[in-house]
């Protein structure tokens, strides 16, 4: 339930393009309350996308029970 600030994701260049078209239900799903950025490697041998980099926000406090 931690919310992301920031993430960013490195991808092969012919993976960006479909990364971008899904990225508002990535945002979503991901709890990402800030920027989520999505760009191409500087590897050019990667074949997959890695989180090069995220920022996590504060836990929600936890409800007491009882």
């Amino acid at each position: 339930r931690t919310p992301f600030l920031a993430v960013t994701v490195r991808a092969p260049q012919a993976q960006v393009e479909a990364l971008e078209s899904v990225k508002g239900d990535l945002e979503a799903a991901s709890k990402a309350v800030g920027a989520l950025t999505v760009a191409a490697s500087d590897d050019a041998e990667a074949t997959e996308a890695v989180v090069e980099s995220f920022e996590l926000g504060e836990a929600p406090a936890k409800r007491k029970k009882g």
